[in-house]
């Protein structure tokens, strides 16, 4: 299920005032009347695989995005943060010395945004990383900017740029960081909230509903038309396009238009003004923050409900759902090259991949190898019966991706029939890195060579080696 059917399953029924609390469930921050002023209280997470690879990232940076992240809620109602505590799951597999740098990017994104972390709990997980934040804030009495303010008529601003993390996503997922200006990949590691920005914009009581863009343009704009029961259109020509991501689109042809509508992670704001006000906002905004930060309006509220254009932003799927990825093994007898050919070839065409192998002693001196691969839940039964059908094996075990292994990088092994690119992949449930050999590139290579496919996987297993 979705996160946000989920979450209203669970909060079906849960009042959202009650004695001091002023709002609760439904807004990037819970408002808590206080004596001199009201408390705004936020949580959030950031989980290795979800929101940060650490083959991207230093350890630092997950330490300062964990927090940047967090603090961002508090701004996005125009309070200011004050203090937060930390729930930080350590992975086995992290050295003494990775911890530490995750504690200095704590403690630098604390100093950065004035925030005293107080303190925390720390677990232990065999596999992830993962950063929890409670962040309390302090916003003057009643001034706290909801996202249920909006009314038919106001105009859709936002402040910040937009679409340039999840152009930095992109170019890591593409393998194309090399190429690009290091802005864009530090607007994904490293992002920057506008606390500043979010507090100047409150004390304007015609800034009437306000969010941070975390999930995309489009899925955050969605909740503020959702809670103040507007329609809200944009306007794509509107929307504003940094130099570094036009130079994107031109030389790498990126979908810069999806990053703009959909990608997440910018930390924008996004708010809603009355028009009758807009243009001294603007003025009066220029003049407070110069060039640095650009204002723009994009769009406007109207009767009705829902979001135009329609574009989805990044949205967690909860539960074991058909797109959950599982590891399928198995250990089979050495097989002739020919039938290693073609039960690879059955493998793949039935959605299998990163096919691994692994050679085993049996009894008695008998050697045999381990087949490994990745495949889709609902793959999974077709590749146990060609396992079970084709080959020597008699049993076949099975887990879920996430548990258990998690790509690494890619590089390139030298062997004596060419280059072959490779993946490295971590085992966690055998502690062992190994090298998974790209397949299309071994058969086209193999067809070059007129050599059997299952000499080249085990050339790449001999040389790369277990590490």
């Amino acid at each position: 299920m979705k996160e946000f059917s989920q979450i209203q399953k669970w909060t079906r029924g849960i009042p959202k005032k009650s004695g001091n609390l002023i709002y609760g469930i439904g807004d990037d921050c819970a408002v808590i009347r206080g004596d001199s002023h009201d408390i705004l209280i936020t949580t959030d997470a950031i989980v290795e695989d979800i929101h940060f690879r650490s083959e991207w990232s230093s350890w630092k940076e997950v330490g300062y995005k964990a927090i940047a992240t967090a603090v961002s809620d508090i701004g996005a109602m125009g309070g200011v943060p004050r203090y937060l505590w930390t729930t930080v799951q350590i992975s086995s597999f992290l050295s003494d010395r990775e911890m530490n740098d995750l504690g200095k990017g704590i403690q630098q994104a604390c100093r950065k945004f004035g925030v005293i972390w107080a303190g925390g709990d720390t677990v232990s997980h065999p596999d992830l990383v993962s950063i929890s934040v409670t962040v309390w804030g302090e916003v003057a009495s009643g001034t706290a900017v909801l996202r249920r303010g909006a009314v038919p008529g106001d105009l859709i601003f936002v402040a910040g740029s937009l679409g340039e993390a999840a152009a930095g996503l992109w170019l890591l997922q593409e393998g194309k960081e090399k190429k690009c200006d290091l802005t864009l990949l530090q607007k994904q590691k490293s992002p920057a909230p506008l606390l500043r920005v979010g507090h100047w914009l409150a004390k304007n009581e015609f800034v009437r509903a306000m969010i941070d863009v975390s999930d995309g343009l489009m899925a955050d704009l969605k909740h503020i038309a959702s809670a103040s029961r507007c329609k809200a259109t944009v306007d794509p020509k509107k929307i504003p396009v940094s130099p570094r991501l036009r130079r994107l689109q031109k030389e790498l042809d990126a979908p810069v238009k999806s990053f703009l509508l959909s990608g997440g992670e910018d930390y924008a704001l996004l708010f809603a003004v009355d028009p009758k006000k807009s243009k001294d906002l603007t003025a009066r905004f220029k003049k407070q923050f110069g060039k640095k930060i650009p204002i723009t309006s994009i769009g406007k509220f109207s009767k009705g409900k829902g979001v135009s254009p329609k574009s989805s932003g990044f949205e967690h799927s909860l539960g074991t759902g058909s797109d959950r990825m599982w590891v399928v093994e198995t250990n089979v007898d050495d097989m002739n090259p020919e039938f290693f050919d073609y039960v690879m070839e059955q493998l793949f065409q039935a959605g299998a991949r990163d096919v691994t192998l692994l050679p085993l002693q049996m009894k008695k001196n008998r050697p045999a190898t381990q087949i490994q691969c990745i495949v889709p839940l609902e793959k999974r039964r077709k590749i146990i019966e060609i396992l079970l059908r084709e080959t020597t094996s008699i049993g076949v075990r099975f887990y879920p991706v996430q548990r258990r292994i998690m790509e690494r990088k890619m590089s390139f092994c030298k062997t004596r029939f060419g280059d072959i690119p490779v993946k490295w992949v971590q085992d966690r449930r055998l502690g062992i890195q190994k090298a998974v050999p790209e397949y299309d590139a071994c058969r086209r290579l193999a067809k070059r060579k007129k050599i059997p496919l299952q000499t080249i996987y085990q050339e790449v297993l001999q040389r790369t080696c277990l590490k």
